[in-house]
């Protein structure tokens, strides 16, 4: 008998992580995971500009990353870059008669907000809470289609299709959240590769959302969470009893704790993917490196 592969990829500028689960009872098991390497010259997320810069390149490292442990499947789930888009946190006065309705509805809203004409924005929505007065709180994820279809084709000519596109930060906290209790008031940081990304929680609602390109400079790490921080407080009255986790795959990961106890005076629990709890055998990545598939893990999750 041939097991189903669900697979998830992590496309990063300088990273691609992928992985394949099966389902193992009511759970799964992760049967294989691969990480390959991405000149800095290949993808450059943006907004509004082309993000794959040499599309012969990218498509070549995805099927290198793909090809060993796709067996026969091609759908897969996908974590994009958070610099490919933007996550956006809106109120809306009273709740849409349909998916489409609501559509059009965050686009006419946002019109003002980005620099992009309307119809070019592809939008998706989560509603996080529902308001006394009748209205909503959403987490609505925004990328222009140019963009959107720049990553579909790539993926295609690869040989493989994007079932499930999401950006990565929200990738990642969904492979923690599962498997951990991070509480119902949470700082959750994440500093991987040049990105650094920080999700503010109350109650398990998403409250507050910010990424970052911030290079390989510890320096800039601090200015940009003091800037988060500023900016985090002035939506999370409950910030202070928060719990702070911090996920990274930088080897200053004493140095990143240090700053984070500096700037929310409290100690920031590292978090570890532990990835090799769910494998049946070895998959041949040394553990430091495992941390850059925990987004791929989460991704891949969502098609199960």
């Amino acid at each position: 008998m041939i097991l189903r592969h669900y697979l998830g990829l992590d496309l990063r500028p300088r990273q691609l992580g992928a992985v394949a689960l099966c389902r193992k009872g009511r759970g799964m098991t992760l049967v294989g995971g691969r990480v390959v390497s991405l000149p800095e010259e290949v993808v450059l997320p943006s907004l509004r500009s082309p993000n794959i810069l040499d599309r012969p390149r990218l498509v070549a490292a995805l099927r290198d990353v793909l090809h060993p442990i796709a067996g026969r499947e091609e759908r897969l789930s996908v974590a994009l870059p958070d610099g490919a888009g933007r996550v956006l946190l809106l109120d809306v006065e009273m709740p849409f008669k349909s998916k489409s309705e609501g559509l059009q509805v965050l686009r006419w809203q946002l019109r003002n907000t980005l620099p992009i004409d309307p119809e070019e924005l592809c939008l998706d929505y989560q509603i996080i809470e529902h308001k006394e007065d009748g209205g909503l709180r959403l987490a609505v994820a925004v990328m222009t289609r140019t963009v959107l279809h720049q990553y579909e084709e790539v993926l295609e000519e690869a040989g493989y299709h994007g079932v499930v596109i999401d950006f990565h930060s929200l990738q990642l906290y969904n492979y923690y959240r599962a498997r951990l209790d991070l509480g119902a008031d949470t700082v959750f940081v994440s500093v991987e590769d040049g990105a650094l990304g920080m999700q503010c929680f109350e109650d398990h609602r998403l409250i507050f959302h910010r990424s970052r390109e911030i290079g390989h400079d510890l320096d800039m790490v601090y200015r940009e969470l003091t800037r988060s921080l500023v900016a985090a407080r002035e939506l999370c009255p409950g910030l202070r009893r928060a719990q702070l986790f911090l996920h990274t795959d930088w080897p200053e990961q004493e140095a990143l704790r240090e700053a984070l106890r500096l700037l929310l005076e409290r100690e920031a629990t590292l978090l570890e993917p532990n990835l090799q709890r769910l494998t049946v055998g070895d998959i041949d990545i040394p553990n430091w490196r495992t941390r850059g598939l925990a987004a791929a893990v989460g991704a891949a999750e969502r098609l199960m």
